[in-house]
């Protein structure tokens, strides 16, 4: 208490140099309550943004040294598609429609394509590009029902070649061409891959859309069909059935045996290492299309998970490990933002960035407090011999002083917070809006509506105490230094 005391006394006795320092810790501290919170808001605005939009809570994958998002390979495999189709598709979605545990799942598939636009006539007109995503429509819709905003047309049907274009594309294509594309226009789609060459598929415009919340990757997203996307990307796309025939077609074949019919050479080759026919290699991919075959096999790059709420993600992932550990699948597991890709990387390497600017002013502004506590204690040298020769202690000292800066620190932080609060609570009101495509990464949307994070509070309130004890260590091991009958020899 009386320590207390004594430093409350001091502090209003050194008025100026206690709103000095004050100041600057109440500035630092609401710069850091807002900054941090517009953070946390974007942070948290991302993640609902992509989770409830594009990847869900979970993708599963085939296990890749490549880092693989939505958008294909990243790092140094940018741009990279060859990726590997999943195997045990049916024993997966078995067991993620037996878990209890998924609210939605939608397998999907990522390539890329030159557009060009086909006239009437069949003449190819104008160069565009887009990614291509292949989905499952009423899989995808079902798990991601509000992220698109369709301006003309429909979303694809899923039996049949079509494309649901980008606006972003759609308008690369008529500044190319002069020519407005509208749904049931026809357009060529060229892809390369090292696994499966150059392909090209030709596709109707069902519709035309933009994604209600994008960025620079997300405008470049069109949906096709399963079937022309697994062509594209060299996925398999067949499956075998049982040729059901008619008496009279039978007829036609007249008595024709069996190995008369594939003993010729070409049939003979080629032939898989268990010593059975590989028909499928005999054609091209385009001739075994089948849509409900396309359902099966290692037809998908991909899975997207959405899970319940309440569901424990670690404990979903380890059990879905295990259990294709079990059935001998390769299965690799990757949360939303390993799915999400470049532009929430570099949102959270904006946030970075802002931690270590945060920390470089506490920095300084550690410094200057020190620099004016020093200054403040080198005045008091008189006061402080008095005490130790009235027998203070160091100890007593030492506190005195460590009280001192942590109620100028407490009763300015404190200020700060509330001013930050503030702040906040009027851009909530009125929201921040993002002027351009770099902020609507950041932000995570085009408007940012900040809310006070408990997080950033909590930081604050650290790094005043942080402030407060290292701020005092300098000029307190100066004061205990001092002699009394030096100090009051000064007198």
């Amino acid at each position: 208490m009386i320590l207390w005391k004594i430093a409350m006394r001091n502090v209003r006795q050194h008025r100026s140099k206690t709103l000095i320092i004050g100041s600057i810790i109440a500035l630092g501290i609401l710069f850091l309550v807002v900054g941090n919170s517009l953070m946390d808001t974007a942070q948290r605005g991302i993640e609902k943004m992509y989770i409830e939009n594009y990847t869900g809570d979970l993708f599963l994958h085939m296990p890749s040294e490549k880092q693989l998002t939505l958008f294909g390979a990243m790092g140094p495999d940018m741009g990279d598609i060859s990726i590997d189709g999943m195997k045990g598709y049916e024993k997966i979605t078995g067991y993620l429609d037996s878990s209890g545990k998924v609210e939605a799942y939608s397998p999907q598939i990522v390539g890329f394509g030159l557009l060009a636009y086909v006239d009437e006539g069949g003449e190819q007109k104008g160069r565009g590009f887009t990614l291509v995503w292949g989905v499952d429509p009423e899989e995808y819709l079902r798990m991601f029902p509000d992220n698109i905003d369709t301006l003309d047309g429909t979303f694809i049907s899923g039996d049949k070649p079509e494309i649901f274009l980008s606006a972003e594309a759609a308008r690369s294509l008529e500044e190319e061409t002069g020519i407005p594309v509208v749904p049931g226009d026809t357009v060529l789609i060229t892809s390369m891959t090292g696994t499966a060459g150059t392909k090209i598929r030709e596709v109707t415009v069902s519709g035309i859309f933009s994604f209600f919340e994008s960025n620079v990757q997300l405008d470049m997203v069109s949906f096709v069909d399963p079937v022309t996307a697994m062509a594209l990307s060299g996925l398999s796309v067949s499956k075998v059935t049982e040729a059901n025939l008619s008496e009279s077609e039978r007829a036609m074949l007249g008595e024709v045996e069996e190995d008369d019919l594939f003993s010729s050479d070409l049939f003979s080759k080629p032939v898989t290492a268990e010593g059975e026919q590989d028909l499928t290699a005999l054609f091209d991919d385009q001739t075994l299309e089948d849509p409900e075959g396309a359902r099966t096999g290692n037809s998908w790059h991909y899975i997207l998970v959405s899970l319940e709420d309440g569901v424990n993600t670690d404990r979903f992932v380890q059990g879905i490990t295990t259990f294709a550990e079990g059935e001998g699948i390769p299965l690799a597991v990757s949360l939303w933002r390993d799915g999400a890709g470049m532009t929430a990387d570099m949102s959270f390497g904006i946030q970075t960035l802002f931690n270590i600017i945060i920390l470089i002013i506490a920095v300084v502004a550690v410094i200057i407090i020190m620099n004016t506590l020093v200054i403040s204690v080198t005045e008091r040298i008189p006061e402080i011999g008095t005490i130790r020769a009235v027998g203070g202690q160091k100890s007593f000292v030492r506190g005195m002083i460590i009280w001192e800066t942590l109620i100028v620190s407490g009763i300015f932080g404190l200020i700060g917070i509330a001013g930050g609060t503030l702040i906040l609570g009027i851009l909530n009101a009125t929201g921040i809006e993002a002027s351009n495509m770099f902020l609507r990464i950041i932000f995570g949307g085009k408007i940012l509506r900040p809310v006070v994070s408990l997080q950033a509070i909590g930081t604050s309130l650290i790094v005043i105490l942080a402030i407060g004890v290292i701020s005092s260590l300098y000029p307190t091991m100066i004061a205990l230094k001092i002699k009394p009958v030096q100090a009051m020899s000064r007198r």
